[in-house]
């Protein structure tokens, strides 16, 4: 596994390693706004990065809409797997919404995101990601396509329904539960949670 901490050392015979921003996957200092909490059911979850627009009400509303009905679904779900679920469901985690472009910085930047999720097709060609759950910091990256014109972008609400999925099995220990090979288990699941969603996958 992975980690986007980064550890300099010092060695006599070796100079500091020292990290280029541009390689940092985490929002950088300048690039995060004010934290804005999300709704009681997810009260440990925040929004702290927001490229391309601003927040408004109305998006952080779809944001929660999402959340609590990912909540209010969640236990279910599992119950018909037959996958035990905690009482106490723990849920923590932070989101960066970011324009979905190759640009530096953007959800697509394969510098940013070069020790991360970087997906390719059958030709070793980058595929255009949408959302990724990075389980060692407990960070939301997705692209900030809310609406689309003036209605809910459906699209948006799945893939946010799917990442935060993910966040709930490696933070409760269920995906410890799942079939071997437990990784593709729990994408597969979390495809098929969208789905009893009434999102689609």
């Amino acid at each position: 596994m992975w980690s986007t901490w980064l550890f300099l050392f010092y060695n006599i015979t070796t100079p500091l390693a020292i990290p280029n921003d541009e390689s940092i996957m985490e929002p950088l200092p300048h690039e995060r706004i004010e934290t804005i909490a999300l709704s009681k059911k997810c009260n440990n979850g925040s929004i702290i990065e927001w490229q391309d627009d601003h927040p408004s009400d109305e998006k952080i509303k779809i944001i929660n809409q999402i959340c609590n009905l990912v909540m209010d679904k969640f236990s279910i779900f599992f119950k018909n797997k037959k996958i035990e679920v905690p009482k106490k469901i723990n849920l923590k985690f932070s989101i960066s919404l970011l324009n979905k472009g190759n640009k530096s910085r953007q959800l697509n930047d394969l510098q940013r995101f070069a020790k991360g999720y970087n997906p390719k097709n059958s030709n070793g060609d980058p595929i255009t990601k949408y959302g990724y759950y990075h389980f060692e910091t407990n960070h939301i990256f997705i692209f900030n396509e809310i609406m689309n014109g003036k209605m809910p972008n459906k699209m948006f609400k799945t893939v946010l329904a799917h990442e935060i999925f993910h966040a709930l099995t490696h933070q409760n220990n269920l995906i410890e539960k799942m079939p071997h090979p437990i990784y593709e288990s729990d994408e597969r699941m979390a495809r098929e949670f969208t789905l009893f969603l009434g999102l689609g996958e």
